[in-house]
């Protein structure tokens, strides 16, 4: 794997890492959640852990060398296929896809209920994180 590659896998997860702790700050049942700010910002979260997902995913496809892409759910494809990921985390990681698009495009429409559906299913980036993690100490 080329050094560039490597420091990118590195930097990718560390900013999860800063995004989940800043993310831990936040309560579901907290009524400040309800406020239009606090639901966007949070949203503007979890938009931002999705991107940097696919930003990993993307160079673990790379490192292991699985041919190109055109769209996002490709890469969670190609890393099915080749039994990096299961079929689950796959399942989840594209519904995460999907509500990105949401919270990207279609900001009038990101209610707490959106966020909540996003929210049960983050969790499932911490696959990627791992086959990042895995990635790395292969190529040590």
């Amino acid at each position: 794997m080329l050094d560039s590659t490597k420091e990118r896998l590195i930097s990718k997860i560390e900013e999860l890492d800063g995004f989940f702790k800043d993310l831990g700050t936040i309560k579901l049942e907290d009524p400040k959640l309800d406020k239009v700010g606090n639901l966007h910002g949070t949203a503007m979260l979890l938009f931002s852990i999705i991107n940097a997902t696919l930003d990993l995913a993307d160079d673990i496809k790379i490192a292991n060398k699985l041919g190109k892409n055109n769209k996002y759910s490709e890469i969670v494809e190609l890393l099915e296929q080749n039994k990096l990921i299961d079929e689950d985390a796959a399942f989840d990681l594209n519904f995460l896809i999907s509500q990105r698009n949401i919270l990207a495009h279609e900001y009038g429409r990101v209610s707490k209920g959106t966020i909540f559906d996003v929210w049960e299913k983050i969790n499932s980036v911490y696959s990627i994180i791992e086959l990042a993690k895995d990635t790395i100490r292969k190529d040590l």
